[in-house]
């Protein structure tokens, strides 16, 4: 959920992804501490998927973020 903060897992995050629009989504970008490290390009109103973080850093704080832009920006 946004904003949440939850303890590191030792291994691989996996995200859902679930997100719907009105007109179709250009492209779905996820974010680790400012850089990208996914990016998906549906072309539909909605994206229902998974993605994981198979080697995250051993930095001590991740965070991620995730945007969508549709098509008409």
């Amino acid at each position: 959920m946004m904003d949440d903060k939850v303890a590191r897992p030792s291994g691989p995050i996996t995200f859902a992804i679930n997100t719907a629009t009105a007109r179709p989504i250009k492209e779905v970008v996820i974010f680790r501490n400012n850089r990208i490290v996914h990016t998906v390009k549906p072309g539909a109103n909605e994206l229902d998927t998974t993605w994981t973080d198979e080697s995250p850093p051993k930095e001590p704080r991740l965070w991620y973020y995730m945007r969508v832009q549709r098509e008409d920006n």
